[in-house]
């Protein structure tokens, strides 16, 4: 059933924008209600004259939100103000291309509003644009366009009561202006030209929500985080005293206590009548100096005060507070991982048969990696070049390496063995870095950036070493490694990822490395800190440093148990973020674990599953599994299914090691063998569980870094070998077909328009409601024996389609049926259906089917349509790795795709294209010669036979929802299927329907759109069913069911004998039907 627009960003808005602030009662930004609020006029203004970015990021959004070297600060071209923020591209072929720059805001729309600056664009054409959007809070994107000019510096100055939504609706006073963009928009950009997009002297005028100036506790307002936090944490027995400033005349406030679970712990009011601890009455000074005593029963955590005042006109005043009360406990070492109490455990566990093995590998480890100077490694940091990052940094990430492992291993070692070697290893090594003038190249300083996601993964392992060597250490020492902690990676972070809100979207593997390992080393240094080390400001990094932390997991870690960026980054980020959640509960009593996502974030990761490892699925910049970092999650989750993934994999790291759980005995899943992963944007198809099963995975979604123009893309590993593959990952940094093939459409199985290799662009994220242009999956249904999902993929071509939906439909377990069906948005245009396959020499191509044989599977590819489209054979690339260092020892396999083009220009087509996996090529050909095309005015289709078995799949064509019929059947469906056996119904699948009926009899009916696949068995029938909504449905059933449950539970159901169908309420989402007949 189609999840409409608003469905979507409810959603979205529910589990990520508000993930922390309503599930956890974290004071985090959101988009408020300004109705009845008192706001105050605001000018934000940015002249870039610092050291950073001015919060800004590139927009569109790029391919890699890390490592973005388009934008850049710059002192050139005559900025206004001397230095200025420029994009700098140049084009892989001549093509519109739009570039440009994104900030969020939290402001509000007002009756005078209005953006000025001033920019620079060394080339434009005629019909060339800037284009100014606005994000409003209404879930609208306001655009305003204006000629793109040239000639120098140009100053605009714009009303945003002159902007518009979808062609005519203007932005309303108080509506929340969530982001705003300044993009060039080139109609045809060349190849040939290095464009630069430049802006300065920024001035954006508008208002933003009055709130109250906290004076006791000191606390700092973090703009670019929408969030006070407080400079002082709390403990059980002290007490929280409060005094705020009134931004208006007010007649009260109220201070309410909230724990980290949201959960109001007091709520008191505050005083300017000089008592309570006020020292002066009606001095707009709001004081109550004993709001709460916390105790030493009350949840340990980030809470919030919520300060809520009201006007003499009835206005409100909100502002929230954020606070930690940590651990009352004395803290000593070590502490971050385990401390003293489990040494002897530990100890036990280097005898562990179940552990001895890669106790020997970390001994071993260790030893290796003692060897070599490390001190000179800063000095050799400060002469790395400032404009080229990529040249030097394989001598860069060779020191911070060996630095960071080898303290980490002969730390451990060293505490664990007592070795002189060991420890005397770990601790020169842990000097040296303490006393590097960088932990980053100075790339990245010049680049308005401060710290890069290796000087994280360093902060991390030094912070390992000083808690483990702490009794080693002099108090001196123990200073230097303290300064080096808060000055080489806790303010540097600080300032990049929660002042500059570096990664605004907040899905970026980097900040799970920078910010979990800056945690990391607060976690280590707490209570040793001294003021003067820190700057006194300690817990307000912290408090800063937990807020990036929270969106980043809110952000990446999605509800529906997937993780925004690859399979490989995923375990990537969590190789410091795991080990972050573990620090933060023990040192601080800060409990991620419960709070967030991550616990069930390996349900994407099981649905990709392959074996051999290497057949498993996954899309973008991402490689097959390693759960190399999973043992901190998987000893938290204690799921008997996360223990089971976790020990399909060889381990044998000091992260296996130190978080070694044996309390849980793995299980093999249990699972629906298929799932949706609708935040994502992916379905996963699955046959079973066991080795040789059919996995399938499907993609249209929004953009979480790292990702590919692969939107529609599908991949299928059959019986233990990959049969449609792509493109895939090559090295980013030095394969030149990387940009143009790899991460293009032309190298995932997509459809191209014109033949234009970069047909897609990448899209929006999801962080902006109203920037949503995306692919969805509108509509979708998954049982045991059928599969099928519908998807938007229009907004990714660049407004040539006006509409593209692909649809796939599994009949389980035998074949995949792929359709297409798109229209032009003017010109004609000609199509090309592409499919990638692993080998050139295994293809055979014949006018009515292609064969692909592999050595463990086969698959047959057989087109209906376009009829008069032709099928041609073209080589892929081979990706940089594969000959970068040496000649492979054998002839690596040529990688080919299919490629299906329409034989002329046309305003509309349509692919209908089946896919048969099975063991041998004649099980294939056989399957796929037995089906026939069917083509009516409504629906394209095909009907197959299997045996006594056959198959009635069928698509609808256009955006008609009216009933339509073919044969006997009728219905309003977007894709339906029938399967009969010996002439009688065996199954039926109807997706986006309302009504699905056989020679007048109805077999399907719901009051709202939904999806669902009904399977009659001689005494019950399964029904999975899918609704954006709840509904009410009618099923077909033939006689009065003995009972009826839904997922397990029973339930009422009306029977109507009349026509035999009975009707049960469902509630939104999937859910699964057992109707049991006798």
């Amino acid at each position: 059933m189609k999840k409409n627009k608003s469905d979507r960003k409810m959603i979205y808005r529910v589990f990520v924008v508000f993930a922390f602030g309503l599930i956890c009662g974290f004071g985090v930004f959101q988009s408020p209600s300004f109705a009845q609020s008192l706001s105050e006029p605001f000018t934000l203004r940015e002249k870039f004259q610092h050291d950073s970015l001015g919060q800004f990021a590139s927009y569109p959004p790029p391919q890699d939100y890390g490592y973005e070297p388009s934008i850049t600060p710059t002192s050139d071209y005559n900025a206004p103000g001397g230095r200025a923020l420029m994009r700098v591209v140049k084009p892989n072929r001549n093509d519109r291309m739009r570039f440009g720059f994104i900030r969020q805001t939290f402001l509000q729309m007002n009756e005078n509003a209005k953006l000025s600056f001033a920019y620079y664009l060394n080339h434009a054409r005629v019909n060339d644009q800037i284009e100014i959007g606005i994000a409003g809070s209404d879930d609208c994107r306001y655009v305003k366009q204006i000629p793109a000019k040239t000639n120098g510096w140009i100053r605009e100055e714009i009303l945003l009561r002159d902007f518009r939504c979808n062609g005519n609706k203007a932005i309303t006073k108080g509506v929340g202006i969530e982001a705003f963009y300044i993009v060039a928009d080139l109609k045809q950009a060349d190849a040939d030209i290095v464009y630069r997009f430049i802006i300065d002297d920024l001035a954006f005028q508008a208002s933003r929500p009055a709130r109250f100036v906290v004076r006791q506790p000191q606390a700092v307002n973090i703009e670019s985080q929408n969030a006070v936090v407080s400079a002082k944490s709390y403990v059980a027995g002290e007490r929280v005293s409060l005094s705020v400033l009134q931004p208006a005349k007010i007649k009260n406030v109220t201070a309410t206590i909230e724990n980290q679970d949201g959960k109001t712990i007091t709520s008191q009011p505050l005083f300017d009548n000089g008592a309570n601890g006020d020292e002066q009455a009606g001095d707009g000074v709001w004081t109550n100096n004993s709001i709460y005593t916390l105790r030493n029963g009350d949840p340990t955590g980030v809470w919030t005060i919520k300060l809520q005042g009201t006007t003499a006109n009835g206005e409100s005043i909100a502002t929230n507070v954020r606070f930690i009360h940590r651990i009352a406990k004395s803290l000593s070492h070590p502490r971050l991982y385990f401390d003293a109490k489990d040494k002897e455990s530990l100890v036990a566990r280097t005898q562990n048969p179940k552990v001895a093995e890669i106790w020997k590998k970390v001994l071993a480890d260790a030893k290796i990696r003692r060897g070599g100077d490390l001190s000179h490694a800063g000095q050799v940091f400060e002469m790395l070049d400032d404009q080229y990052l990529l040249p030097s940094l394989t001598g860069y990430f060779d020191a911070m390496n060996q630095a960071r492992l080898r303290i980490e291993y002969n730390a451990l070692v060293a505490y664990l063995t007592n070795d002189r070697e060991a420890r005397e290893s770990a601790k020169k090594a842990l000097l040296d870095v303490s006393r590097w003038s960088r932990w980053q190249p100075p790339w990245f300083d010049a680049h308005g950036q401060h710290t890069y996601y290796p000087a994280g993964q360093l902060a991390a392992e030094a912070a390992f070493g000083y808690d483990l060597l702490y009794d080693d250490l002099t108090e001196a020492e123990r200073s230097l490694v303290r300064r080096a902690l808060v000055e080489r990676a806790i303010i540097p972070v600080y300032k990049e990822y929660v002042l500059d809100n570096r990664v605004m979207a907040n899905t970026s593997n980097w900040i799970g490395h920078t910010v979990g390992g800056a945690l990391i080393a607060a976690a280590a240094i707490a209570s040793d800190v001294k003021d003067e080390e820190a700057g006194g400001q300690f817990n307000i990094y912290l408090n800063g440093l937990l807020l990036k932390m929270e969106r980043h997991v809110a952000a990446s870690y999605l509800p529906d148990g997937s993780y925004g960026e690859g399979i490989s980054y995923k375990e990537f980020d969590l190789e410091t973020t795991a080990p972050a959640f573990v620090a933060l509960n023990r040192v601080f009593g800060i409990d991620y674990w419960d709070r967030t996502n991550i616990k069930k974030s390996l349900l994407y990761s099981m649905y990709t599953f392959a074996q051999p490892v290497k057949g498993s699925l996954d899309m973008g910049d991402s490689h097959p599994p390693s759960a190399r970092t999973l043992a901190p999650l998987v000893r938290e989750t204690k799921d008997p299914t996360d223990r089971w993934f976790f020990e399909q994999f060889a381990h044998n790291s000091i992260i296996d090691f130190i978080f070694f759980d044996e309390s849980i005995a793995p299980q093999p899943p249990k699972l629906p063998t298929s799932r949706i992963f609708w935040d994502k944007g992916n379905a996963a198809f699955r046959t079973g569980w066991d080795k040789d099963e059919l996995v399938f995975l499907f993609r249209a979604g929004a953009n979480f870094n790292h990702n590919h123009a692969d939107q529609g893309a599908f991949l299928l590993t059959a019986f233990g070998e990959p049969l449609i593959t792509e493109a895939g990952w090559s090295d980013y940094y030095k394969d030149p077909h990387y940009v143009t093939f790899f991460t293009q459409a032309v190298g995932h199985n997509t459809v191209l328009v014109d033949g234009n290799p970069e047909s897609q662009v990448l899209p929006d994220t999801p962080q902006f409601a109203a920037l949503d242009s995306y692919p969805k999956i509108t509509d979708a249904v998954t049982s045991e024996f059928y599969d099928g999902v519908g998807s938007d993929l229009t907004s990714v071509y660049q407004n040539r389609l006006r509409r593209y939906t692909r649809r796939v439909v599994f009949v389980k377990p035998y074949y995949f049926i792929v359709f297409d069906d798109l229209t032009t948005n003017g010109e004609p245009a000609g199509f090309a259906w592409l499919l990638h396959l692993p080998d050139r020499a295994r293809i055979t191509n014949a006018p009515a089917l292609t064969l692909y044989k592999g050595d463990k599977a086969s698959l047959a590819v057989r087109a209906f349509a376009p009829n008069d489209a032709k099928m041609s054979v073209q080589n892929g690339r081979i990706s940089y790795p594969v000959f970068s260092t040496r000649t492979p020892q054998e002839v690596p396999p040529q990688p080919a795709f299919l490629d299906l083009q329409t034989a002329q220009k046309t305003n509309a087509a349509q692919f209908l294209v089946a896919l048969v996996p099975a063991r041998t090529d004649d099980a294939a050909r056989a399957l796929a010669s037995g089906m026939t095309e069917i083509k009516t005015g409504d629906f394209v289709g095909l009907r197959a036979r299997r045996g006594e078995e056959s198959d009635l799949v069928m698509f609808r064509t256009g955006a008609s929802k009216d009933l339509a019929s073919y044969e006997s059947w009728k219905t309003d469906a977007d894709t339906w299927t029938v399967t009969q056996d010996k002439g009688g119904m065996k199954l039926f699948a109807v997706q986006n329907a309302r009504s699905f009926a056989q020679t007048g009899r109805v077999l399907f009916a719901s009051e709202t759109p939904a999806s669902a696949a009904i399977s009659y068995n001689a005494n019950s029938i399964d029904v999975a069913s899918y609704a954006a909504t709840a509904t009410k449905m009618q099923i077909f059933v033939g006689t009065n069911p003995l009972r009826v449950m839904i997922d397990g539970r029973p339930v009422k159901a009306n029977f109507r004998s009349g026509d035999g169908t009975i009707s049960v309420n469902l509630p939104a989402g999937q859910h699964d039907l057992k109707i049991v007949l006798k």
